[in-house]
């Protein structure tokens, strides 16, 4: 299942990738699920990520390795893919995009597939996930103010 949620944001495209740090990846959590970072490495290839979804009985693990990033003269990125998900994905593969669109304006995309090895809860689950990422928006938008 794919998902793809486009924000424009100020700010210089190579600056704007910079920033994918630890005070945003905080920033960025949904404002509804407690989270504990268990790990943050960055935005780097190789690096780790770690975090515990939820408390008590009812927490998770999800545990994402950054497998690549890099710009160019248009674009900048890194992509992080699951390694450890909460049931009932089974693949998590997420695109961080960030576009030039002029010195001072870029346009940040999360580029997102998954599955849970079901068309229908692929299906199912969607309007969840989808909502999730949607709330980076504002978030987006008031961190690159």
């Amino acid at each position: 299942m794919k998902i793809f949620i486009s924000t424009q944001v100020s700010g210089y495209y190579l600056d704007c990738i910079k920033s994918f740090d630890l005070e945003l990846f905080k920033a960025l959590s949904p404002p509804f699920m407690p989270i504990k970072i268990l790990q943050f490495e960055g935005s780097s290839t190789g690096n780790i990520v770690e975090v515990k979804l939820g408390v008590g009985r009812l927490s998770t693990n999800w545990k994402s390795k950054i497998t690549n990033h890099g710009n160019d003269e248009k674009k900048a990125w890194f992509i992080d893919e699951g390694l450890v998900l909460p049931f009932p994905l089974t693949t998590w593969t997420h695109n961080h995009l960030v576009y030039n669109v002029n010195a001072n304006t870029c346009t940040i995309v999360d580029d997102i597939s998954y599955s849970t090895n079901y068309k229908l809860l692929d299906v199912l689950i969607f309007p969840i996930m989808y909502f999730t990422f949607w709330l980076r928006k504002p978030s987006y938008k008031k961190y690159f103010s």
